[in-house]
């Protein structure tokens, strides 16, 4: 890891949880609330997404980074309207901030994962189902991680879990969820194999 790599990642631990809220008058309001992890020198540095107040989702320091860089340019804006050009001016601005940390990186490669986040995020505050095919839990403990895993079984997700406490207390529960809501076939089988060597 860089030098500029642990700075970027001393500051943003320095400056706590980060929160943006979007559409916060109207329909669909979206809360994102990001937790950094305690700063390690050499350590993991998996970020909590906290969505509406609900939904937690775990978030890789990269892209923890990129949207803690865009939601501080969004909160500039706080209590105002954003306008197109304002739109362009927080995008650019994200990119070069985040291009700064991460030099060999292109604009292109950055703005496309920013608005994958931005996408996947959106979709899962308002309830919507993203494109999201496997559900890792790293939570451990039983609650909330039951709730969780339920809930993407129950969805239709496959989910991939090492949590002994977990499957030890509610693996029958779980799996008879799991063959209740899988629909196998071959072809869906096939279908997801040759896109997954595809990428």
């Amino acid at each position: 890891m860089s030098i500029q790599n642990l700075i970027a990642q001393y500051k943003e631990n320095k400056n706590g949880i980060s929160h943006c809220t979007f559409n916060p008058e109207g329909p669909g309001v979206v809360r994102i609330h990001l937790v950094p992890p305690k700063f390690r020198l050499f350590g993991d540095r998996t970020y909590i997404v906290i969505l509406n107040g609900y939904y937690m989702l775990p978030l890789g320091y990269s892209w923890a980074l990129l949207l803690s860089k865009f939601m501080n340019e969004v909160n500039a804006f706080a209590g105002k309207p954003i306008t197109e050009s304002d739109e362009e001016r927080i995008f650019k601005n994200t990119v070069k901030k985040t291009k700064s940390v991460y030099p060999s990186m292109s604009k292109e490669d950055i703005e496309e994962d920013l608005e994958f986040i931005l996408r996947v995020l959106f979709a899962v505050a308002r309830g919507d189902d993203p494109e999201i095919e496997i559900v890792v839990e790293v939570m451990g403990g039983l609650e909330p991680a039951h709730t969780f895993v339920k809930r993407a079984l129950e969805a239709g997700k496959s989910v991939c879990t090492s949590n002994k406490a977990l499957v030890a207390k509610f693996g029958p529960e779980l799996m008879e969820n799991k063959k209740k809501k899988t629909k196998w076939s071959p072809e869906k089988l096939l279908r997801q194999n040759f896109r997954s060597l595809r990428r």
